[in-house]
């Protein structure tokens, strides 16, 4: 089994978490295209014998499990800024923005005409 990683791959892994940080949409997709470059060196690698440089496996485990790391900041960070802009989507049903249950209206407080 090989045991080491293109040096390749763990420059994009940590290109693509340099990428992540900086947060921009342009960023999130050239993160994207790093991820995608990074998956395809190491797949190219594996079973081959490879002249270029190779770094340790725990080097590249450990980019990854940043990039993870990052990944779900960014989700939580999301998943926030819903919440704030858009409570009535993310507050269950009877539930007003505050959490707190509705009240039911009052009887006659409603009039419908026909």
């Amino acid at each position: 089994m090989n045991r080491r990683v293109p040096e390749q791959a763990l420059a994009q892994v940590n290109a693509a978490c340099a990428s992540l940080l900086r947060g921009d949409a342009a960023a999130l997709v050239e993160a994207g295209r790093e991820f995608e470059a990074a998956v395809a060196a190491v797949h190219q690698a594996c079973g081959a014998a490879r002249l270029a440089p190779m770094a340790p496996w725990s080097d590249f485990h450990c980019a990854v499990q940043r990039a993870g790391q990052l990944l779900g900041a960014i989700g939580k960070w999301q998943r926030h800024r819903s919440a704030v802009l858009f409570p009535q989507q993310t507050s269950p049903c009877g539930y007003g923005a505050n959490g707190r249950p509705l009240s039911a209206p009052a009887a006659g407080s409603l009039t419908l005409e026909g």
